[in-house]
């Protein structure tokens, strides 16, 4: 038996001093291993928009990177049954003083996983949708449908899951704890 050991280092970027890449989720896309970056400060107050870069175990390096615009503390790529869409949830920064996550940086980011890199196509506008933060981990139930967890603490105590058309980012309401 062989006892596994780290052979290599790819240093993830992050050109705020004050926040931390903090990689939040890996994906496999072909022979690529999507990334994503939470970029939180140290103490988690802090958060930079959302960002995930391909990594390539071939050549050791980045080979690409997407920044997402408006939404912050993004979780890992989802991917649909047929490989051809993807979703990351973004929930923003949790305030310690309110208790309450800010839904209007709070998102799923629907991709076109069949381009190099990744490349935007909607946004669903769920956050300010039910006044929430959303969980990081969306999934797909099927080729049109996520399931998606939202935070309790802002417009509900208790937290809440969602059935969201990927089209149209109509939603219903699946349960609440």
């Amino acid at each position: 038996t062989k006892t596994p050991k780290i052979i290599g280092r790819i240093a993830m970027p992050e050109e705020d001093s004050a926040l931390l890449p903090r990689p939040s989720g890996m994906t496999l896309l072909g022979e690529t291993v999507v990334v994503t970056l939470g970029r939180l400060s140290a103490a988690f107050k802090l958060a930079g928009e959302g960002r995930f870069v391909g990594v390539s175990p071939v050549v050791n390096k980045i080979t690409w990177t997407v920044n997402l615009k408006g939404v912050k503390n993004c979780g890992r790529l989802a991917k649909s049954p047929s490989g051809e869409l993807g979703a990351i949830a973004c929930s923003s920064v949790f305030d310690g003083t309110t208790f309450q996550y800010r839904p209007d940086e709070s998102d799923v980011v629907i991709f076109d996983l069949t381009v190099t890199p990744p490349k935007e196509i909607r946004r669903l506008g769920l956050g300010k949708a039910i006044d929430s933060g959303l969980m990081t981990n969306p999934e797909f139930a099927s080729e049109s449908k996520l399931f998606v967890l939202a935070y309790g603490g802002n417009s509900t105590p208790g937290d809440r899951a969602f059935a969201v058309d990927v089209e149209t980012g109509n939603f219903e309401q699946l349960l609440e704890a």
